[in-house]
This record gives C-alpha cells, sequence and structure tokens, in this order.
C-alpha cells in the first residue's frame, strides 16, 4: 500500500510538471487551435477552469499498475488470498463502472401525464450517458444507480423531475391533472372484476377494449342499470363520478330494439339483449317536434302494435308511429353562427379569424345589423369558404322557399356597397346551384332577405344547403390592402319556408356553437 501512495505522489508531480510547459486552459494551443486541459485525476472535470473535457482536451493517460500489491501485514502470504477472483466495486449494483462526464434525456418514460396524487413510473425513460474515455452508452431510467427528485405529484401542474447518474443531472417534465371523476366500467356479472378509470378535468372517456366471457359475446356498454340506453363514449364531459354496465349475450338471447322511426335525431335506434320468453325493458316515450306520440309497433306498416310484456322469441324492430299535427306551411330560420365552422380560416384587413371567432356578436347601437340571434358570420373573404347547413326534412317537398339574411360588413371601411350575382355569390341545395337575382348590400344597412329562392326540392330526412363565396376579388379592388382573398356579405340565416317539419341534422353535431 505504502509502494502505491509513493507512485501516485511520484505521478502527480510529473504530470503536473508535464503540463507546466503546456498552455492553460483558457488559451488556445498555437497549432491545433483547442483548449488544453488537465485532468490527473481522471473524474472528466479540468483541474484548472472545473468544465467537462472535449474530444479536443489532453488527459493523461491512466498507468497499469503492474507491481503486485503489498499487504499491510508483512506476515500474511499472498497464497492466503482466493485465487482468480477480481476485485470487486464497493457498490456494484448503484456506481457506474467508469467515471461520468455528462448525461442526457433521450427521451422522457412512457407515461408523462398523472393524476393528483399518482405514484411517478419511471418504466420507458432512456439516458445517454458520455464517460471521460470518450464512449458513451443509453441506458433505461431504471438502471440501478439512476435516481429521481422532484416527482411530486400532490398538486397540479407541469412538474421539473431531476434524474442523476453517476453523479451527474439531467432534467425532463412531467404533467398532473385533476381527476374530475372516475368511470367505473361493471362487468355486471357475479364474480366478475369491475375496472375504474380515473378521467381528467374537461375530458371524456374512450371506449375501452371489449371484455371477455366465457360462454357469452359482448353487446354493449350502457348508461342504465337495466341496459336499455347504451353509452355515447367521447361525447359527454366528465364532471363526477360515473357507471357503465356491460350487456352480455348468450346463446338463448335476443336482440331488441327500438326504433325512433324519423331521421335527425342524434340517436334513431335503442338496442337491448333480452331472454327467450322475456319482455323487452321499456324505454322513456320518445318526443318529435310538431308530431305526437302513436304507439310503438313490430312491423313496417305500422299496424301490428307491440303489446307491453310480450314475450320476445326472436330478434325483434320495434318501430314508433307518429302524427303530424299540422300540415300548413312553416317558416323555419336556421341560424348562421349555428352552422359547423372546426377548422375554418376567415381572412381580413388585418390577420385571419379562426372557427368560432368568425363569429360576430351584434352590437347596440348606431352598428348594430339586427341580427335575429344576436350574432352573425363575417370573415367569408375567401374563395371556396362557406358555411354549410345540414338540414333534415319530414318528406319531401318541391315548392319550398329559401331566403338568406345578408348585410355589409361594418368592419369594412370601403367601398360602401358591393354586388353579387348568383355565380360570385353561391347558394347550392343538394348539389345544385341555385339561379337568384344579383343583390346588393349597403353600408348601414340592416340584415335583410337580399337572396330569395322559389321552388326549392327538399328530400326526405338528409339535405344539404351550402353557401359558398366563390370569387377571388378584392373588396375594394386593391390587393396589397389587407389579406381579403376574395368578397362576401356576413349572413346572419337562413330561412326555409316549406309544408314539411324540418330540423337542424343532429348527425352532425348541430346546432353548433350554440350560447
Amino acid at each position: 500500500m505504502k509502494l502505491k501512495k509513493i507512485i501516485a505522489i511520484l505521478l502527480t508531480v510529473g504530470v503536473a510538471a508535464t503540463f507546466a510547459v503546456l498552455p492553460a486552459c483558457n488559451k488556445s494551443d498555437a497549432q491545433s487551435g483547442h483548449k488544453v486541459h488537465i485532468d490527473t485525476d481522471w473524474n472528466g472535470i479540468c483541474d484548472t477552469c472545473g468544465q467537462p473535457i472535449d474530444e479536443a482536451s489532453i488527459v493523461p493517460e491512466k498507468p497499469t499498475d503492474t507491481t503486485p500489491e503489498q499487504p499491510d501485514n508483512p506476515d500474511e502470504k499472498p497464497d492466503d488470498k482466493p485465487d482468480d477472483k477480481p476485485e470487486q466495486p464497493d457498490n456494484p449494483s448503484t456506481e457506474p463502472t467508469k467515471p461520468v462526464a455528462r448525461i442526457t434525456v433521450k427521451n422522457g418514460p412512457e407515461k408523462n401525464e398523472y393524476f393528483v396524487g399518482d405514484e411517478f413510473i419511471p418504466d420507458g425513460g432512456m439516458l445517454t450517458v458520455n464517460y471521460t474515455d470518450r464512449t458513451s452508452e443509453e441506458i433505461p431510467f431504471t438502471t440501478a444507480g439512476v435516481t429521481f427528485t422532484g416527482a411530486d405529484t400532490s398538486s397540479v401542474g407541469s412538474k421539473t423531475i431531476s434524474v442523476t447518474y453517476g453523479g451527474k443531472k439531467a432534467n425532463f417534465t412531467i404533467n398532473v391533472i385533476a381527476v374530475a371523476g372516475i368511470v367505473t366500467f361493471d362487468m355486471n356479472y357475479d364474480g366478475a372484476e369491475d375496472m375504474l378509470v380515473k378521467v381528467g378535468e374537461g375530458r371524456t372517456i374512450a371506449k375501452p377494449e371489449d371484455p371477455v366471457r366465457s360462454g357469452y359475446d359482448f353487446f354493449d356498454w350502457y348508461s342504465d342499470e337495466a341496459c336499455t340506453i347504451s353509452y355515447e363514449f367521447g361525447k359527454d364531459i366528465i364532471t363526477e363520478d360515473v357507471t357503465v354496465y356491460a350487456s352480455w349475450k348468450g346463446s338463448n338471447d335476443f336482440v331488441v330494439t327500438y326504433d325512433l322511426n324519423y331521421y335527425g335525431v342524434a340517436r334513431e335506434e335503442y338496442s337491448q339483449i333480452v331472454a327467450y320468453g322475456a319482455a323487452a325493458r321499456p324505454i322513456a316515450q320518445p318526443e318529435r317536434a310538431e308530431f305526437t306520440f302513436g304507439g310503438w309497433f313490430t312491423d313496417e306498416a305500422l299496424t301490428d302494435e307491440y303489446k307491453a310484456g310480450e314475450a320476445i322469441t326472436e330478434d325483434t324492430i320495434i318501430r314508433a308511429k307518429w302524427n303530424r299535427i299540422s300540415t300548413e306551411r312553416k317558416t323555419y330560420t336556421f341560424e348562421a353562427e349555428n352552422t359547423d365552422l372546426t377548422g375554418k380560416v376567415g381572412p381580413g384587413f388585418s390577420g385571419e379569424s379562426l372557427g368560432a371567432d368568425m363569429i360576430v356578436t351584434d352590437v347596440a347601437g348606431q352598428n348594430n345589423l339586427g341580427a335575429s340571434g344576436g350574432r352573425y358570420v363575417s370573415s367569408l373573404y375567401k374563395k371556396g369558404l362557406g358555411l354549410e347547413f345540414y338540414i333534415a326534412s319530414s318528406e319531401k317537398v318541391t315548392d319550398a322557399e329559401i331566403t338568406v339574411a345578408v348585410a355589409y360588413d361594418n368592419a369594412l371601411d370601403k367601398p360602401g356597397t358591393l354586388t353579387f350575382t348568383s355565380d360570385e355569390y353561391q347558394v347550392i341545395v343538394n348539389g345544385k346551384p341555385m339561379q337568384f337575382s344579383d343583390f346588393t348590400v349597403v353600408k348601414g344597412e340592416k340584415f335583410s332577405d337580399k337572396i330569395v329562392i322559389k321552388g326549392v326540392t327538399l328530400e326526405e330526412g338528409y339535405n344539404f344547403i351550402q353557401l359558398l363565396t366563390n370569387n377571388d376579388r378584392h373588396p375594394w379592388g386593391n390587393p396589397g390592402e389587407g389579406t381579403y382573398q376574395g368578397t362576401a356579405p356576413v349572413i346572419d340565416c337562413i330561412k326555409i319556408t316549406t309544408s314539411s317539419v324540418l330540423i337542424w341534422d343532429q348527425n352532425y353535431n348541430l346546432p353548433a356553437n350554440e350560447k
């Protein structure tokens, strides 16, 4: 041991003497331009400036001691030690095998988002480790000796976590969110284990993989314990604890479907599983605008009425019957701001309006435009940009009348008036462009039905009406001013007068942007 100490002292003196003639690390080698560092203890840190050494640094080569180690006790014989057993490090499970120069986070852990109170899980994270001997490797976060600080999930927010290995440190972040509610997936049979899922604030719940049960086929998840109303995943934001129930179909079970029997409602059918010989479970009596409910029937002609408690012996569809309250012509109003503006970009004078930002609140006073719903849509200044109205009709008609309430955009200081033809600003019904007289909007005038189209055909069920900017002219003829890529009026609403009953088509999530 004394011999080792003597060698170490001589080596240190020799290295110091050698580097005394070399430039200091804050100077440059005249020939190579590289900085020269001194690292006599081989820890990867310059003895002079304290910085990690780089590829161009001079590091004394660590000598290999070939002198047999002498025992502290002279009486101890070499043969007393076990043969062929290498010396073990103090803590082989936690310490790197060689000095670490630096570490970086290659990628964070698989789980980056946590609920308040969750335990931090490092699985999936990877570190890049650079050693002082110019070698490097990638190691998992779960490697022995990798430690973490700052993994506090007791409160909401972004958290910076420090990871340490071999005395070096790097950082990464995780996000901690609050729990809005816990969704319990009730498997709905004896002996089954329920599944609980936490849901963050402002979020919905996604449908999980279908569960498996021996001897049964999984049918659906339901929002009620009687399994009559299927749960709609991804629709309702979770604000409290919710339980959904699994429904299973056995070999002697049948599917009974309650069919509301009209188009335009978001959910037209309600299916359930019923055992052979049992009765279908009832659902709440449905409602329909301008119709009265006339009962449930088992045939398409609506002549064979279904009686509550009737035994089910096969797959069955039970259809609703509706009675029209009045057949008189009526005018229906569909507000422009209730169309879906998602993804739309409307050019303007000094920028763009995105999505719902295209909706303008009609102000009181001199600039009030008299919008029927207190709001209207602007920024339709681009060829190909328009509004889509999806409307369901109770029957086919050929004599509907469509009017469009338009006005001049008060945000345009000039030219003061704008005139459009039916080609420059289009109304398209079920794919067919409509013809109508030229119209002019004037600054200061309120909304009025400038567009009038008669003899329009509407189909039973689905109908698609589009208002479309079909020109690329600048509002006042100077393309260098503003970001305008076309000219259009501002839109209040469309009105349809017909003997059919009309509603927004809920299959397209309309009406949208409701107050």
